[in-house]
């Protein structure tokens, strides 16, 4: 008998490799199911959004590199900043408020407190706020609302 712990992360593993594979055929919709356990799928299609064009007519655009001794000035010239982030701890659904129709719960650049909600994930059904760590300053919001994110990407610039 497999543990709750093992069962739910072949679960995940499963809903990942089911919708990598309709990413890569370009499927819109996916269900599922087995023993009682039932999953959904539904993803809207890029392609669906954006026309297809012909590379025969639209004159393609070479783009040369930069000079090193120019990208070398460049970066002696401004130093590197390194961006602080408050990034997603698992993948889902960005959502930067409550539903649709609510405000979203923060609007950067602002000042925020330790535990206070920023947006949240969704993620198998379940609603995930995300909070503050610490007391700081968002400068912007780098995910998209309505958009999926991937444990570890970036959702926040902070100071």
């Amino acid at each position: 008998m497999k543990s709750p712990k093992s069962a739910t992360a072949e679960l995940i593993s499963f809903f990942r490799d089911c919708y990598s594979l309709m990413k890569d055929k370009n499927i819109s919709e996916f269900a599922f199911e087995k023993s009682g356990i039932k999953i959904s799928i539904k993803r809207a299609l890029a392609a669906q959004a954006i026309p297809q064009l012909h590379s025969e007519s639209i004159p393609a655009k070479r783009v040369l590199p930069r000079p090193a001794k120019a990208a070398k000035a460049q970066a002696a010239s401004s130093p590197a900043r390194e961006m602080k982030t408050i990034k997603s701890p698992l993948a889902g659904l960005f959502y930067n408020a409550a539903s649709p129709n609510s405000k979203p719960f923060i609007n950067p650049p602002c000042n925020v407190s330790k535990g206070e909600t920023l947006s949240i994930v969704e993620a198998m059904k379940v609603m995930n706020e995300i909070e503050s760590p610490s007391n700081c300053r968002i400068l912007r919001t780098l995910a998209k609302n309505a958009e999926l994110v991937r444990k570890g990407d970036n959702l926040f610039e902070i100071e």
